[in-house]
């Protein structure tokens, strides 16, 4: 276990533990972050379990932005081996702090990895937002295709999702 306090890059800012397998490869951990600045919040917290010799696969996460909150449990599909490009965009984005900069690289990355050498997250169980509870079920390439949901108000529905996520049918009590 190793103590993780604010370190360059994407973990800039960020503290908590690093779990790490025997031969002293990354497992997981749990970071978070917090502050109150002019009386808003903006704060977060993740548990995270690695596929092995990767990233994250499994992670349990909280983040607010003033009144804007979210959490829950997101399961992650992962390929077994990352290619080339990917592998030299990580070495590039993991140097870089969070913003715009880094955000321009992550939409460059996207736009040039080969399919199925991106992770996608293919379950997402919690709250978002909207103050929604929801579960989305998304393919294989991240595309929410089946949605539960009670909203903030207390209606449920059951919503279908095409191949672009778009609204294909609805049901609701």
């Amino acid at each position: 276990i190793t103590i993780e306090a604010s370190r360059p890059g994407r973990r800039s800012g960020l503290s908590g533990l690093l779990f790490h397998h025997s031969n002293g490869t990354e497992a997981g951990g749990h970071v978070s972050k917090g502050n109150r600045t002019n009386g808003e919040v903006n704060a977060g917290a993740a548990l995270t379990m690695d596929q092995y010799d990767d990233d994250q696969v499994v992670s349990l996460q909280y983040n607010q932005q003033g009144a804007t909150r979210s959490q829950g449990l997101t399961f992650v599909d992962r390929p077994d081996s990352l290619g080339p490009v990917v592998l030299g965009y990580y070495r590039i984005l993991d140097r870089m702090s969070e913003g715009p900069a880094r955000d321009s690289v992550l939409r460059e990355m996207h736009a040039k990895a080969p399919p199925g050498q991106l992770a996608v997250r293919r379950l997402f169980v919690g709250r978002d937002t909207s103050k929604a509870a929801i579960l989305n079920l998304s393919d294989r390439s991240g595309i929410p295709r089946l949605r539960l949901m009670v909203d903030s108000s207390g209606n449920a529905a059951i919503v279908f999702l095409d191949r672009t996520g778009k609204t294909v049918r609805t049901i609701t009590p």
